[in-house]
Formats: C-alpha cells, structure tokens, sequence
C-alpha cells in the first residue's frame, strides 16, 4: 500500500510539474507576442454608446492580409494603447464589405444581408486590404450608396492575379526550341506539349468541385475540372494541358471564360490546400506546369516565376461579362486590383486615433515582396508576427509618420468623487485620472496640458443637523420657542384678567401657536431631506404663517367692525365671528395644500446639478416631479402676501382706538417687519447664488425673526401691561353672552371670559 501510494503521489507530482512546464511556456508565448520593447506612451479607448469596444482587425487568409494586420495590429496595441483583435474567422473574401457594414451570421447569411438588419457594432470594423475587382456592385452599395462602410484611401499596393510557369522552363525551352511560353498564343502551338496532362485521378477540391458544376456543366465542367470545347469529350482529354488554381472564391468564372473564348487546349482544376504541394513538388524538380495564382504573395517568392501575357485587359470586356450573368465574354487580361482600406464608419468618432492611422498606412509593392521573401511561406525563417515585428523595429521613421501623437490632458481624461457631507457642511472633491500610469503620478491616457486638479471643498446641498450652523440655529430656535411656549402659558394663566380680555386673547393663543409651528419648520429645515420632510416643510411653514398673520388680521378686524360705528349705534361682533376669517385662511391653506400633495407632492430626489469649476455633482433636494407643482408656491406666496396687505390695511384704520383694545401700533411693527424681512429673505433665496449653509441661515433667521417680534410685539407687551397694571379691572366692562356691545354705558356686570361690553364715551371723537 505504501508502494501504491507513493505511486500516485509520484503521478500528481509529475502532473504538477507538467502543468507548471505549460504555464510558463504559456506565459513565454505571451511574452513574446509583444514586439517593441515600449509601453504605450498612453491608453486609447474605443468608446461606444458608453462601452469599450475592441477594434477588430480582419485577417484574411493570404500572406499580404496578414502582414498589414498585423502590423497595424502591433501599432494599435503596443503604440496607440488600444484594445485590438485579429479576426481570423472572416468567412470569404466575397462579402468583405458586408461584414465591415454590419452584417450578421455566417458567410451563408451574408447573400441575404440587409441595411436594416445590421449589427450594432460589426464584427469586422478594418480591413486592411481589400481587393474590389469583381466587388463593384458591392462598392456601390454599401460605400456610395447607404455609406455603412467607409473607403479608408488606397493601400498603395496593385494586386493581381494571372497564370504562371517556372522561369527556369521560360528560359530552357526558349534556349532550345525558341518557345516564347511567357505569351498565351504559345498554349495553342507544339509548345504547350511539355506542360503536366490532365490526371482524372488528381486530388480535386470538393468545394471547388462543386462550383464546376451544375450551370457551368453545359459550358465544359466533368468530374470537377473545367475543360475548353477542344478537350471537353474523352478523346481529347488527355491530350490537353492542366491550369491549376487554388479555389474559385475570388475569380469563379474568369479563368473558365479566358480558356472558353480563348479556345485554348487547356483544362483547369482548383485543387484547394494541395495546390500548394503539387505546385512546390513540380518548382522542386524544374517540371513543366502551369498555374493561376496571386501577387503579391510569398508563395510566389518561393521560386521565380514568369506570368504568362494574355490580351490586354479591358474594362469594357468585363463589364459586359458582369451583365451577362452566369458565363460571360472575358477573354482579356486580369484587372490591375489598386488595393484599398476600409473601415466602419463609426471608427472616426469612436477611435479617432486608430483611423487617422488606418488612413494613413500606405506600403508598395517593392516593400511587400522584400517582407514576403522573409517569411518561411517565402522560403524565409520567420513567421509573419516575427515578419511584421521585424519591420517595426527597422522602420520607426515610416511608421512614426502615421500614428498621430500622445493627447494632450485636459478636463476629459480625469474623474473626480464627491464625498458625503461632513459635520462642517461641506463635500469633499477628489480629482483622479482614468487610468493611473504605473508610477501613479500621471495619466496613460494622455501627457503634459492640465494637471490634475488638487482636492477642493463645495457646500454641501442641504445643512447636516450635525454641523455646527445647525447646532447654534437650534439652540437660538429652542430658546425662542420656549419663550413662546412660556408666554402662551402665563397667557392661559391670566385669561380671564381685563388687559388680556379685551386683547381677545383666542387669537393671542393662535398667533403662540403659529409661532411655536415656525420654530418647529427651522428644526427641520437641516438635516438630509426625507419623503416626510419635504412634505411636512411647506404644510408647516404655510400653517405657521396663517395662524401667525390671520390671527393678527382676524384680532384688528374685529376692532374695527367694533369700533367703526360713526352713528354710536349698538354692535355686536364676538371673537367667534371674528374668527371665521381666521378659520377662512386656514381652509383655502387646506384646499392648496391637499392639491399639491395629491397631485405632486416635493419628494426627496438625487438629482445632478453642474457646479462651478467641477462639473455635474449629485445634489439631494425636495422636488416635485412635475412643472405643474411649481404653481403651487406661487399660489400661495401671492394669497400670504394679500393676508399680510390686509392686516396691515385694517391696522391703520384702528390706529386711534383706546390701547386697552387694540395694539394697531404693535400690529403696523409687526406686519412692517414681517414685510421688509420677506423682501429681503425671499429674492435672495430664490436669485442669488448662495451656498447651503447661508441659504439655511438666511431662511432660518427670517423665520425666526419674523415668528418671534410678532410674538414680542403682540404677546409681550400684553404681557407688559398685566403686569404694569396688576388686577384693575375697569369699571366699564361687562359680559352680554360672549357678545361685545358698544351701547348706552350701562354697567351689565362683571368681566366674563373672552368678551367685553364698551362704553360708547370710550370711543375717540375722531373716530
């Protein structure tokens, strides 16, 4: 068992290593992967619809597709600092630009592509070579037409494909039978008898198979091989030349047509991957054969190659091949393809910086072939990375002049966080960078311009019932409202005497009571604003100043209803009549107040708000969520106003009663200041740009000062006179049943409660 076990100890510990062995081949891998011996100097962003996208580069399967992708790849990520890919899973030359415009699924999916069942983001968004002869329509629909793909400028390489021999054959039968096999017309002499026969077993693509077929069987298609009208039956077969081809993706038809209306005794076959060995094999032994193939691309720097001349293109020759459908007239040389770029056009906005490069890359032929002779396609020893890398790192003075420098700093390429509120009442700005460059000191993103701004204080929004101004206002507030409360107390204690009688001491009562409202809204005019809060702020307030002023209108309209009475006839106006323009008030407050609060009552929202030097900062305040609710203040602002006209209006027309029954002077000083204090506490709240703390100082001290001199003024000095006075009682006073009467002067009796019956001789002559 000890045996056993040490077995298996010894099979884990050998996985173990095995694994780490693979690791760290994994992480050499990645290592190496990285070309140039430089961080980006900073970070790029690809952002779109506030997300970071990759910038997917296309890879075709060509040797030239590769080198520029990657290439610009290695640009993209280790000098610009973007997130880039490489997409290898292209699907097909043919639909290149479907595929940059936004095209969903498969190659099977493509054909069928439409403008209006695009991806969001394609999943190709560069393509370095394009090659778009035979691509016209495709050029005009989705370049000029719908613009879903945007040119990029020429690549600066031409492209083209053409057929092929070894120039070592060109040269030993030229020396021996005076054959001229670099021109086409020698492929119908004695001359085409040293190329490789047709071989009914050679390996023919399936794919390709399939593409000669079908249509294309009436012009000349058996068993996966295309064969001209002279070599099209059995006889003949044997005695005709093979053309090999890679696959039909980029030219399907145009080889079938050169040899068709050339009449040439050749038959083609595409052989697909075994091209590549059937063709190395025959350069390998100097064998005759002929082929069709691409430039510039590695293979053909393998060994030297001659390409054959065939009558001069024309462009008119192939335009009335693409009109004709399935089989066509061409019979001219293949185009010159000018290679282009192209791009999704979003690039520009998204990443700027990657398609200024994208547009400026530019190779030429020359350059190309000398990479490609390079690489170990083209009997080189490098890989097409170690290809690219190479170059990068021996042309910096070429490369350079594409990518466009660093950003400067500014504004948008840092964040900043605020803090909660502080005990002082103020938040916290922290400025950092989008990304920290490794010393910590800087930004990846960008270099030199703006520094980072250095950490900076803003008010806080609202006043936090810990902070020092909310301590001092409290404790100012508590001492007020205990005053209040004291004063409405020794009130109740002394009702019943004749000075506070005949103040009609009900609304002495409601006027405390509006008061000690008002030093309760100042209790909750600090802290964080809650749902209840913001409800409770305007009920309190609006409450407070109508039991306030409606008590001091509804006391000095009584009087005067009392004591306007030119003819000396008998009036009786009781304080409970007096009080229905007090109970008046309080009802229209109910009516405005409950509309509000069903229709949009202020709730606590965070909401963002730009400050000065900062930018947009999450604010917590009361709001309603509606413009209609704004009418409401404004409702009830103009119907205060008219309360406080009135009062003061009736206060004048009293101002010459006897003091016992009126205190029209206190009242005018009330009302005056209440006044001068609204006017300047209400458009500084409202206009100027105040911070928290001296907008809740401001509001605080308008309500407290306005709620407490209406109590001095009106209560105090009630209070004053009882204790000047002592116990008198006047002679002259009665009680009808709560009535006040002015009449005869007859002595109805002793003082009763609230009510007061006054000599008609106590009343001023001018009156």
């Amino acid at each position: 068992r000890r045996v056993h076990g040490g077995s298996i100890s010894c099979r884990i510990m050998a996985k173990l290593i095995l694994l780490t062995v693979i690791a760290a081949i994994l992480v050499c891998s990645e290592v190496h992967s990285k070309c140039l011996d430089q961080d980006p100097q900073v970070i790029r962003r690809a952002i779109y619809n506030d997300k970071e996208i990759a910038l997917t580069i296309e890879q075709g399967s060509w040797d030239t597709s590769g080198l520029h992708s990657t290439i610009v790849h290695f640009l993209l990520t280790e000098v610009l600092g973007y997130n880039a890919t490489l997409n290898t899973d292209y699907g097909g030359e043919g639909f290149v630009f479907r595929r940059v415009a936004g095209c969903p699924g498969t190659e099977t999916d493509y054909p069928t592509c439409d403008a209006a069942a695009l991806l969001d983001v394609p999943l190709t968004l560069i393509n370095m070579e394009v090659w778009p002869g035979g691509k016209e329509s495709e050029h005009q629909k989705w370049v000029t037409s719908t613009k879903l793909v945007e040119d990029m400028g020429i690549l600066g390489v031409i492209g083209r494909v053409g057929w092929y021999t070894f120039s070592q054959v060109v040269e030993d039968q030229w020396s021996s039978n005076r054959y001229v096999l670099e021109n086409y017309r020698s492929l119908n002499t004695s001359a085409l008898d040293i190329f490789e026969r047709v071989h009914p077993s050679a390996s023919i693509d399936a794919a390709a198979a399939a593409t000669c077929a079908g249509p294309y069987e009436q012009f000349g298609c058996i068993d996966g091989w295309f064969h001209s009208p002279t070599c099209n039956n059995s006889n003949n077969i044997g005695s005709c030349a093979a053309i090999y081809y890679v696959s039909p993706d980029y030219t399907t038809n145009v080889l079938n047509q050169l040899v068709y209306n050339l009449n040439l005794n050749l038959s083609a076959a595409w052989l697909g991957d075994d091209f590549y060995s059937h063709i190395l094999t025959a350069a390998g032994s100097n064998s005759p054969v002929l082929f069709s193939y691409w430039e510039p691309d590695a293979f053909l720097t393998k060994f030297d190659a001659t390409r054959i001349s065939l009558p001069a293109y024309d462009s008119d020759n192939y335009a009335a091949a693409q009109d004709a459908g399935v089989w066509g007239p061409v019979k001219t040389d293949y185009p010159s393809d000018i290679l282009m770029k192209m791009a999704w056009p979003k690039l520009k906005e998204v990443a700027p910086d990657a398609y200024a490069l994208v547009r400026s890359y530019t190779f030429t032929n020359s350059e190309v072939n000398a990479l490609l002779k390079k690489h170990i396609n083209g009997v080189g020893t490098m890989t097409m990375e170690e290809v690219a890398c190479d170059w990068l790192k021996n042309n910096t003075a070429k490369w350079s002049l594409w990518v466009p420098s660093a950003p400067v700093c500014t504004a948008s390429y840092w964040r900043y966080n605020v803090s909660e509120c502080d005990t002082a009442g103020f938040r916290t700005v922290t400025y950092y960078w989008n990304t920290i460059n490794s010393f910590g000191n800087g930004s990846l993103e960008c270099v030199g311009g703006e520094a980072l701004p250095s950490v900076t204080w803003i008010s806080c929004e609202f006043t936090p019932s810990e902070s020092v101004a909310a301590a001092v206002v409290t404790a100012f507030n508590s001492v007020l409202l205990a005053l209040t409360a004291g004063s409405v107390g020794v009130l109740l204690l002394y009702r019943s005497r004749t000075v506070i009688s005949r103040s009609q001491p009900v609304f002495l009562f409601t006027l405390g009571v509006g008061a000690m409202f008002a030093f309760t809204f100042v209790y909750i005019l600090s802290g964080e604003p809650t749902d209840a809060v913001c409800a409770f702020r305007p009920i309190l307030l609006c409450l407070a100043f109508t039991l306030v002023y409606g008590s001091v209108f509804a006391k000095t309209y009584r009087i005067w209803r009392l004591f306007n009475n030119p003819k000396l006839r008998r009036v009786t106006f009781t304080s409970r009549q007096a009080s229905t323009s007090l109970i008046a008030f309080l009802v229209v407050d109910a009516i405005i107040l409950s509309i509000w609060m069903g229709v949009d009552r202020p709730q606590a929202v965070i909401d963002t708000g730009t400050v000065a030097g900062i930018g947009l900062v999450p604010i917590r305040a009361c709001a309603s969520q509606t413009s209609l609710a704004q009418m409401f203040p404004v409702l009830l602002y103009f119907y205060k106003f008219i309360v406080l006209v009135a009062g003061a209006v009736v206060a004048f027309r009293v101002r010459k009663v006897n003091e016992d029954f009126q205190e029209a002077k206190w009242i005018g000083m009330t009302i005056y200041n209440s006044v001068v204090i609204a006017l300047i506490v209400v458009p500084a709240a409202y206009t100027m740009p105040l911070s928290s703390l001296a907008l809740y100082g401001l509001i605080s001290a308008g309500v407290m000062v306005c709620s407490f001199l209406s109590v001095v003024f009106i209560i105090f000095t009630r209070l004053r006179t009882l204790k000047r006075t002592g116990h008198y009682v006047l002679p002259d006073v009665a009680t009808n049943g709560g009535a006040s009467t002015i009449g005869s002067g007859a002595d109805d009796g002793p003082m009763s409660g609230l009510s007061s019956s006054i000599r008609a001789d106590s009343v001023p002559r001018s009156q």
